[in-house]
């Protein structure tokens, strides 16, 4: 049957004849069932993406809330023989926000490691685009890269003796790369426009103020004089 380790036995019976003279023989034959867990060729996917915010970059600033969107699909889903989990593992840094509006079938936690564990009940082939929040650490720096990754597993629960158990475990992976960006000290800038660039008691004279974003990306917004 299928996704079944269960073994099997078979009888064979063979007859043989010579002129008037019959025989008969036959025996039992055990086989052995493999329990395999289902991997990528079977069902088994996962899929990841991460956005920073709302806002035009593409990066995480300190202390910005961003998303993570989950999927993932199992094939052997029906008949409890394996458990399946996917875990989603989060920069070292970021925190996770509530795991709310789980799908049916569907638990979720944070572990000691801070990755988010989804855990995927027998019946229920997987989940598509869950989403839930992550907050970026404050000590983020121009140029610095994050790397989350989704793994899906599938892992057999046999029920008798395998006879190699190196496949009871199948995984499949995907991940992205998001950088980390800071805003840097604008340069300020003010010369008076006089020869010696003073101005002298009771006059009137003409100041430039310059002032720019020193790093790509960034955006003035205020001058205060």
């Amino acid at each position: 049957p299928a996704d079944s380790d269960v073994d099997a036995t078979f009888n064979v019976e063979a007859t043989a004849v010579d002129g008037s003279d019959t025989a008969m023989g036959d025996d039992d034959f055990a086989i052995d069932v493999d329990a395999v867990a289902d991997g990528e060729g079977d069902g088994l996917s996962v899929s990841i993406s991460v956005n920073d915010s709302d806002d035009a970059d593409s990066e995480f600033s300190p202390g910005e809330v961003g998303t993570v969107s989950v999927s993932a699909t199992f094939g052997d889903f029906t008949d409890g023989s394996e458990s399946h989990t996917v875990v989603v593992d989060i920069p070292e840094g970021f925190t996770v926000g509530d795991l709310d509006d789980l799908p049916d079938g569907v638990s979720a936690e944070v572990n000691g490691d801070g990755d988010v564990v989804f855990t995927v009940a027998n019946g229920t082939e997987g989940f598509t685009d869950y989403v839930f929040e992550v907050t970026a650490p404050g000590g983020i720096e121009d140029g610095d890269s994050f790397t989350f990754t989704a793994t899906a597993r599938a892992e057999e629960t046999p029920t008798d003796e395998e006879c190699d158990p190196d496949d009871n475990v199948a995984t499949v992976s995907a991940m992205v790369d998001v950088g980390g960006g800071a805003v840097g000290e604008p340069d300020v800038g003010l010369v008076v426009q006089t020869p010696d660039q003073c101005i002298k008691e009771d006059t009137t004279a003409q100041v430039k103020i310059t002032a720019d974003v020193t790093t790509p990306g960034d955006t003035l917004t205020q001058v205060v004089i």
